[in-house]
């Protein structure tokens, strides 16, 4: 792989970083972030309230799950907590039971990459892997956002 996937690029590529909730998917995010590599990042929304040091349109959008469900109505959203202890216990059996439902899906992803415990430099380093080889298709795939 080369040093830089800005040589690499030939046509821009969206990449959705998906999974449960508490997978650590702004860790990996953040760590795509510190490898300096030309990538934009877009600013998603969610219903919970900032945590320490969260920035509104920098970190996410946070908003009412009033508005959050008006959005999805409306089309508008393509689509570790116990440690947090920032959510009741009912809140968490809840995300569990969605979080199961997520990953009954994820035959509908082409990729999927373990954010494992003490293992996030490893995970952003097959992110950028599997991001070299979509650019190296024979045929590469077309995606368009309209």
């Amino acid at each position: 792989m080369s040093e830089n996937l800005q040589d690499d690029l030939s046509q821009p590529l969206l990449i959705v970083i998906s999974g449960p909730s508490g997978v650590g998917k702004d860790s990996v995010i953040q760590g795509m972030k510190e490898r300096d590599q030309p990538f934009h990042f877009v600013v998603t929304v969610t219903t919970r309230p900032p945590r320490p040091g969260e920035r509104r349109g920098e970190d996410y959008f946070f908003i009412s799950e009033a508005e959050f469900f008006h959005m999805v109505e409306g089309g508008e959203l393509v689509e570790r907590l116990r440690s947090r202890q920032t959510e009741s216990q009912d809140h968490l059996a809840l995300r569990a039971t969605l979080a199961q439902q997520e990953l009954d899906r994820v035959d509908e992803f082409d990729y999927v990459v373990v954010n494992a415990r003490g293992q996030l430099d490893e995970a952003v380093d097959t992110i950028l892997a599997i991001i070299c080889a979509e650019h190296h298709r024979v045929h590469p795939r077309k995606v368009s956002l309209e």
